[in-house]
């Protein structure tokens, strides 16, 4: 296998009200860490595809690094995680990213 170690940032969604009532969603990151970084299976790829998701990557990291943050930040991406998969007889988890519509030309 290769080694494709990279430093991702787990990122939370806060949702607060604005000074109209309206819901604003702002974003914090809560941890930095290393994730082995991997393609999606074609498998994977196809079987997401059939329910709307766009599967990119697969990000594995220690089970304790991770809260349930719904965003991952790799290099100056932002994808969504759409599947969390906790591996049997390890400490790992694998979180399962499609690329965040959207945020392209967002500030970080």
């Amino acid at each position: 296998m290769k080694n494709n170690k990279q430093v991702i940032d787990l990122v939370e969604v806060i949702t607060t009200q604005g000074s109209l009532n309206q819901t604003v969603e702002q974003t914090r990151t809560t941890a930095t860490v290393i994730a082995q970084v991997d393609s999606v299976t074609q498998t994977e790829f196809f079987n997401g595809g059939r329910i709307g998701l766009k599967p990119s990557l697969k990000a594995t990291i220690y089970d304790f690094e991770y809260s349930d943050e719904p965003i991952v930040k790799v290099g100056s991406k932002l994808y969504s995680v759409y599947r969390t998969f906790y591996i049997n007889g390890t400490d790992m988890v694998e979180l399962y990213l499609e690329e965040k519509g959207g945020t392209k030309d967002e500030p970080d």
